[in-house]
Order: C-alpha cells, then structure tokens, then sequence
C-alpha cells in the first residue's frame, strides 16, 4: 500500500492527478518509486507516471507537457509540499508502457542500462492512483512474473559480458595507476553484477545504486550476500592494491550466484 510521508504530499498528489483529468485518452496514472512502496519521507519526491496508449502518445503527451510548467509552478498543494526540502517535489514521467530492450543503451564503459529497471518500476512495484482503460492490467499481464526465459537468457549473456570485461580491465589500470578508472570500472562491474543476479533469479530490480539492503534482502531473500556485497565498497584507499582483492571476491561471487535459466 502506498505511504505519503506528508499530508502535503498526497494533497500535491491529489492535485496532479486532477489536472490528468482534463486530458482525454489516459489510461493509467501510476505512483511509482519510494511512495509507491511505503519508503518515502518528508524530503521525498513524488513519482508519477501517466501511461499512454502507444497511438496517442505523441499527442497528449505533447498536450500535458504544453501546460504542465505553468500549473506546477502556480498548483498550491504543490508550493506547499516543495516547502519540505529541496528534493520534494513532483516528478512527472510520460509512457507508452513499450519496453522493447534493443532500445536500451548498454555499452562497454556505460554500466548497466535501465530496461529491467523501467518494467519494474513503471509495471511490477506501481501503484495505479487511477485507471481509466485496461492498458495498465494488460501490461501486467504481459511482463509479470517475470519476461520469457529466452529473452532472459540473452540479457544475461548481455550484462555479463560487460560486467567481465570491465572486471579484466582493472588490472591493467591499476599496474598503470590509473586507480579513479579501475574504480569506475569496478563500479560498474558491481552494478552490471546486480543486474545480473536480478536477471538470474527472475525478479525485478528497483536501483541498483540505492535500496540495495531493501532488494537484495527482502525481494531476493539474500541476506548473506548483502554483509558480503558492503564488503566490495570497502576500498580504504583508490592507490592500493585492495582494488585488485575485490576484484576476485566480486568474480568469486558472480561464480557463486549468477546461474542461467
């Protein structure tokens, strides 16, 4: 169930999906992210999707667009949420709830890309503020529990093929000391790592730079590999060749849960 962390979150709420009203050929509007899951506080955005039938996308969504500067800046129950911090504030996503994954970009140095991420957010852990046709269930139809498990099996070939590739580089960066590259490498390798996991245990992630506790503890049930993925991060210094140490613990972990379908 959906938590507002204030009153003046669900009255700015309340009044976004008001002025969605006026618009004809919406057929969801969907709180997304942390309100959606219960993890939002006073300081938080609110996250709103509104879903649009791929053939009238381009239309309304260019009608919303047109005036949706002037009543956020003019909307009072907004003014007033804004007054809990700089990071409160309403944002507005547009979809045509299409999630075609050759439309996403993964490259070599890149990290991991946001396809697994957007089905996720936008379709397995939204909340509908309102339904008006049945795209949003027919979406949940189609991508829910998980995406066929040939497509998986690609991704997976996909992400780690990366996340290997940016692991073989850091040895090279740091002989070269190039630490602050063998660091985004690793980065990287750790995200594209999470993916991963994701992909293989056939869930959908939520971010793979925060609430890594709340996935990989409540939604994949491992808990061991939290206490061992906070060890990873721990690099007392970018020149030292503890960079290298955690490069064989990630690789050992990777051998240990990234299994195919």
């Amino acid at each position: 169930m959906h938590f507002f962390p204030t009153p003046d979150h669900k009255k700015a709420t309340a009044a976004v999906v008001n002025f969605c009203n006026q618009f004809h050929n919406i057929s969801a509007i969907l709180l997304t992210c942390s309100c959606a899951r219960g993890k939002a506080s006073p300081e938080s955005c609110v996250d709103i999707t509104i879903l649009l039938r791929p053939e009238v996308y381009d239309e309304i969504a260019k009608e919303i667009l047109n005036i949706w500067d002037d009543f956020y800046q003019h909307e009072t129950a907004i003014q007033k949420m804004l007054a809990h911090g700089k990071f409160a504030h309403i944002d507005l996503d547009l979809s045509n709830g299409v999630f075609n994954p050759d439309n996403y970009y993964h490259g070599w140095m890149s990290g991991p890309d946001t396809f697994e991420l957007e089905v996720g957010n936008q379709i397995k852990y939204s909340i509908p503020l309102q339904a008006n046709d049945k795209y949003y269930e027919e979406l949940r139809s189609k991508w829910l529990p998980y995406y066929p498990n040939d497509l998986a099996e690609q991704r997976l070939d996909m992400v780690m093929k990366y996340c290997i590739n940016n692991l073989d580089h850091i040895e090279s960066c740091v002989n070269r000391k190039l630490f602050f590259q063998a660091f985004d490498r690793f980065y990287n390798a750790c995200r594209e790592f999470l993916q991963a996991l994701f992909i293989s245990s056939r869930k959908y992630p939520i971010c793979y730079e925060k609430w890594i506790k709340e996935q990989i503890v409540d939604i994949l049930e491992l808990p061991d590999l939290y206490s061992e993925i906070l060890q990873l991060y721990a690099i007392p210094a970018l020149d030292s060749n503890k960079m290298l140490e955690n490069r064989e613990k990630l690789l050992s972990l990777i051998k240990l849960y990234i299994y195919y379908i």
